[in-house]
């Protein structure tokens, strides 16, 4: 190794890689690219069987260093081999098929070096298309710790590709190998547990979108390892959950991706249930409590928005009886809005998925 190679970075930069020999070089130069220059790169090959690794060796730099499986293990043990070859303070990550703008890196570590309670931070993200153009499409999440928390109980608040960590907190931590895929949501409410975590109000990275994007792929398989991991916070608080809870907490925040329109019978359900879970922190305080009634009574109010497509005048009456109308807040005429942006009911596209929905994700 040379003795750039050998000294310590502030920031270890990690992509994992499978078969991205087409993507791979943007996503190196993105790095290249950064204000903050005190980096190192380290591109963890999973035994890609197409040009990737010659991709990655065209790039000529020292701070560049790739590491190779020797086949296939899936992306928890490839995040893990990185964490284990990461020698910075701080740890980012980057997806091998997408790319961080120029002052991500300087921005996330001016973050972490004066929040010392911060385990983890994320950004919001632009979008592209598979040539790498800008979309106008953009995913905005909760930024606050206690609003990253409560989000954690219905859906992944954090985007991996966007994350940096402190590289001792993460390497002690881990990502969990029996989790072959959100086993990033899994830390994160590992890491919960123990820390705060963030998210900054900025665009620092860009997603793209192309026809082979792993969640794609997986959707049954990323649907069942969700309801785990909510199935285990939802314990926590004490609260029994059948499997028809289950699958109905998991479609609650995800409703402009459902093929249905929820029903008044689900509008009473899913009042009840986030009844039960706001009673069920206060007694057993996991979450922040307003915040997490705030966060529930959103994810409500956008289930009665979308029944109201089907059921106007029953949905308006059982919203305006429901005890938690309140906990909408006064940011209730900008959910409206947002959600009237997104051309109700949704046809269930990635793309929906991706306009700004607000604070709340």
């Amino acid at each position: 190794m040379t003795p750039l190679q050998t000294r310590t970075p502030k920031v270890s930069v990690v992509i994992p890689v499978y078969n991205r020999e087409g993507y791979i070089g943007d996503a190196i130069q993105s790095i290249l690219s950064q204000t903050l220059q005190d980096f190192e790169l380290i591109v963890v090959d999973d035994g890609s069987s197409d040009g990737t690794p010659e991709a990655v060796e065209r790039v000529r730099d020292p701070r560049i260093r790739l590491v190779r499986n020797r086949e296939n293990l899936g992306i928890p043990q490839t995040r893990n081999r990185g964490l284990e070859e990461a020698r910075g303070e701080y740890v980012a990550w980057l997806d091998s098929d997408d790319m961080a703008l120029p002052s991500r890196l300087q921005v996330q570590v001016d973050f972490l070096d004066r929040a010392p309670a911060i385990a983890l931070v994320g950004s919001w993200a632009g979008t592209m298309n598979d040539a790498g153009h800008w979309l106008p499409r953009y995913k905005v999440l909760p930024t606050q710790p206690e609003e990253v928390g409560a989000r954690l109980l219905l859906r992944c608040p954090i985007l991996q590709y966007s994350m940096m960590g402190r590289a001792e907190i993460l390497k002690e931590m881990g990502y969990r190998e029996d989790f072959p895929v959100c086993q990033d949501f899994d830390l994160f409410v590992r890491l919960f547990e123990r820390h705060g975590l963030a998210n900054l109000p900025r665009l620092l990275v860009r997603r793209r979108f192309h026809a082979g994007r792993v969640t794609r792929e997986k959707s049954e398989l990323v649907k069942a390892m969700n309801q785990s991991i909510a199935a285990r916070q939802i314990e926590a608080l004490g609260v029994d959950a059948s499997a028809g809870d289950l699958d109905r907490h998991f479609r609650l925040p995800r409703l402009n991706k459902q093929d249905e329109t929820p029903d008044l019978a689900y509008l009473e359900w899913a009042e009840d249930w986030c009844r039960r879970l706001a009673e069920a922190n206060e007694a057993r305080p996991i979450y922040e409590p307003q915040t997490l009634r705030r966060t529930l009574g959103r994810v409500w109010l956008e289930a009665c928005l979308y029944a109201a497509v089907q059921s106007p005048a029953g949905t308006v009456k059982h919203f305006t009886r429901s005890p938690l109308r309140p906990w909408a807040g006064a940011g209730m005429s900008r959910y409206l809005s947002v959600l009237v942006t997104r051309r109700l009911p949704s046809s269930g596209s990635d793309d929906d998925a991706w306009r700004a929905r607000g604070a709340h994700g």
